[in-house]
């Protein structure tokens, strides 16, 4: 009886032993050289994903291309040659082999191009690609990222770098392609909204780039880069109000601009505002810039003001504008006074401004108002008084003699 348990107990327990020790080559009918090799392979990923973890890369080196050596090229095998091939690449890459780390993730890559571990060879990749700034690798690789399943943030940072790699390489309607893509993501980002306004303006549709800047004035209201492109716009259509409208209020948001009181003063003529409006724009402009000269003219012109003569004299004392507008005052105050003296003083600053080729011709002209040349009749009857005169003086000489 005790033999027979026995018997019934040992059995069983020496058959799970035979398993137990039954070699791995017999169970998978494997070559034993194959299984060896696998066996050899998989301590040394082992080791080397260790010695990478610790970052002692010349013994990560080694044991990765040894792990990479003894993986014999089957199926079974290819998600273990696919893991050496990334840890490789990120070993030469820490180390900044760059070229050597490229080779190697593009062995990984090529082993099996959709494994969903190789989503870090791509990223890996790409960011290799930036840095050598190969700008057709690094598309087909963000590209390729893009078919992974994403979280919105790293969506839009590939989207980021398609656009951008897109534009440097001036395809504009596939930048455009990824920016309308990034917009469905983030449709209330002002951000986007003006990438989209630019790249519309760079494939040639105005009409929907001053849409897209709208929209972002809508969003942000203060943002003066996207007002000031805006207003250019305007004012490039001949959208002459909306242009006026931009401009003043760049101005409010910034009125130490010169530029833009400058284009308010071009707008308001050309919507025919107020003299006072455009007289008020005028002295703002001379009070960011108080010796511009040109601004000192126009004042002085438009304000009849001796004022602002002087202070232009004490710029450029020879100014011909300058000295004509005062022949100017000078007349005006003669016409009303009928003093020689308001006269002499316009003729005498009309003869100044009548040297300067484009003033000249007007002083001459009001020259020839104040005095004016005599006609042929009156220059013949003074040329005859003139001869009979003479003459006259002539027969007194001789009869002195």
């Amino acid at each position: 009886m005790n033999k027979q348990r026995l018997s019934h107990i040992v059995l069983p327990g020496l058959f799970t032993l035979v398993l137990f020790f039954t070699p791995l080559k017999a169970q998978n009918n494997l070559p034993a050289t194959a299984t060896d090799s696998l066996q050899m392979a998989g301590r040394h990923l082992s080791f080397g994903n260790n010695y990478l973890k610790n970052k002692q890369y010349t013994d990560a080196e080694t044991q990765l291309l040894k792990a990479w050596a003894f993986l014999p090229t089957q199926d079974h095998t290819l998600k273990k040659r696919t893991q050496s091939a990334r840890l490789l690449g990120r070993m030469y890459q820490e180390t900044e082999q760059y070229d050597s780390a490229i080779q190697w993730y593009q062995k990984a890559i090529a082993l099996d191009p959709d494994d969903a571990h190789n989503k870090s060879a791509y990223r890996a990749l790409a960011n290799l690609y930036l840095y050598q700034e190969k700008a057709d690798e690094a598309i087909n690789i963000f590209e390729k990222l893009l078919s992974y399943d994403l979280d919105e943030t790293t969506e839009i940072e590939y989207l980021y770098h398609l656009v951008v790699l897109n534009n440097e390489k001036q395809d504009f309607d596939r930048a455009l392609h990824y920016a309308n893509r990034w917009a469905t993501l983030t449709p209330d980002d002002p951000r986007i909204q003006e990438l989209l306004g630019k790249l519309h303006m760079r494939t040639g549709d105005e009409d929907e780039a001053i849409a897209q800047m709208e929209k972002v004035m809508e969003m942000n209201p203060n943002d003066l880069k996207t007002l000031s492109n805006l207003a250019t716009h305007y004012q490039s259509r001949n959208e002459t109000q909306k242009a006026f409208d931009a401009y003043e209020r760049l101005h409010q948001m910034n009125t130490q601009s010169f530029l833009y009181l400058e284009k308010l003063r071009t707008l308001s003529k050309q919507l025919q505002k107020s003299e006072t409006y455009q007289l008020g724009i005028l002295q703002k402009m001379h009070q960011l810039q108080p010796k511009n000269l040109s601004i000192i003219e126009t004042l002085a012109d438009i304000t009849e003001d001796e004022q602002w003569i002087q202070k232009g004299f004490q710029i450029a004392p020879q100014n011909a504008h300058l000295q004509y507008l005062m022949g100017e005052i000078y007349h005006k105050k003669w016409q009303v006074s009928k003093a020689e003296s308001d006269s002499s003083n316009a003729m005498s600053w009309y003869h100044k401004a009548a040297i300067d080729p484009t003033w000249g011709p007007n002083a001459t002209h009001m020259i020839n108002v104040i005095n004016p040349p005599k006609t042929r009749e009156q220059q013949i009857a003074d040329d005859f008084f003139n001869e009979a005169k003479k003459r006259k003086e002539h027969v007194l000489q001789e009869g002195k003699k």
